[in-house]
């Protein structure tokens, strides 16, 4: 997770690997793989884009069950 955290923080054009959009709304689905996939899912506070976002909520985290996208 903290890897993910800093790829966020550090890479001004985070990749769909590690973030992604949900469709039709301001939340963003932060994406980590170790053994299982596990989804958190994200707010930019300061911004619409979370890549230009300084403040950035975690709200919810779960491990991802199903195989579809």
């Amino acid at each position: 997770m903290d890897y993910v955290l800093d790829q966020i923080r550090n890479e001004r054009n985070s990749s769909t690997k590690f973030v992604k959009h949900l469709v039709n709304t301001d939340f963003y689905e932060m994406r980590i793989s170790v053994d299982n996939e596990y989804r958190v899912i994200i707010f930019a506070i300061d911004n619409d884009n979370i890549v230009n976002a300084n403040d950035i909520f975690l709200l919810n985290g779960f491990i991802k069950k199903s195989t579809a996208d």
